[in-house]
């Protein structure tokens, strides 16, 4: 079946249900179509596991190809950059979502010990058994997700825990996925990142924080995941940027210069000038022409 492009995708039920999963701290989604964002990449503050029915959908997962096909499973962390290139008509999965607060809990269990692997890579395929198993798991999971019981955040915590476990398993034992230490370095690298891009945008600060030389850490990065460290700072900074000019209208261009950590206005706008060939306010005001028009 031919792939399609897809224009953009505002009504995505993870972008309108996103204060639900915050409340709730797991929803499962059902019959999804697409990906949250096929115009301009898009980074989730929650963990999605994604578990592709039929069809095929093409991404950019950090800034490198990815596809997400029939009986695969996917593992995204939070804050990982995601941005939709095309997807089959005849695309379905299924999603569980869960809150950055509900992922603290599970990580404080070591759920999903492989989390490296799915960094890394958060695609892989089930065959059929285990593809029927993780249906089973996903319908377990979405059945506690209905109940109004004082155990429902421990039942969904273990039943979490059992689907980590058997993705970890499966993982092992279909795609023997082994992980090299400067792999280890960019993971340290991407969450050290997340924790402090409005503190600093210099490679120096990062190279600091993993104990490596500004040059050796470079190249690591650059050999790694084919993207320099600068750059991977400034598209994490960037994409915040235009999260907040999209998102929040009540802030000022001064306020979202403040909250990204900036000195002042001007020295935000040329930073994001540097990067996107256009002022914030000449963004903001594209994407408002944007949104009338579709």
């Amino acid at each position: 079946m031919a792939i399609n492009s897809h224009d953009t995708n505002s009504k995505h039920p993870m972008l309108l249900l996103e204060k639900e999963i915050k409340e709730k701290g797991v929803i499962c989604l059902e019959n999804i179509h697409s990906v949250p964002s096929y115009t301009e990449a898009y980074i989730s503050p929650f963990m999605v596991i994604g578990l592709s029915h039929c069809g095929e959908t093409e991404v950019e997962y950090d800034m490198k190809p990815a596809t997400f096909s029939k009986h695969e499973i996917s593992v995204v962390f939070p804050n990982h950059i995601l941005l939709g290139k095309s997807t089959s008509d005849d695309y379905t999965a299924s999603l569980i979502v869960v809150s950055n607060d509900f992922f603290s809990q599970l990580r404080r269990r070591a759920t999903f010990r492989n989390h490296l692997a799915y960094h890394m890579e958060p695609a892989f395929r089930l065959n059929d058994e285990q593809y029927e198993s993780i249906v089973n798991c996903f319908n377990l999971i979405k059945t506690i997700c209905k109940i109004e019981s004082p155990t429902k955040t421990a039942m969904l915590i273990n039943a979490m825990d059992i689907l980590s476990q058997l993705l970890d398993e499966f993982r092992f034992t279909n795609s023997k996925y082994t992980w090299t230490s400067n792999e280890q370095v960019f993971i340290d690298f991407y969450e050290i990142l997340i924790a402090n891009y409005q503190k600093s945008r210099e490679v120096k600060f990062y190279a600091d924080k993993v104990c490596l030389s500004p040059k050796y850490f470079g190249t690591i990065i650059k050999q790694t995941t084919g993207v320099g460290v600068s750059e991977w700072i400034a598209n994490y900074v960037i994409l915040q940027a235009k999260a907040l000019l999209d998102n929040s209208a009540r802030l000022s261009v001064q306020q979202i210069a403040t909250q990204l950590g900036f000195s002042d206005q001007a020295s935000f706008c040329r930073y994001f000038k540097a990067h996107t060939g256009i002022s914030p306010k000449a963004y903001r005001i594209e994407r408002r022409e944007e949104r009338k028009g579709s």
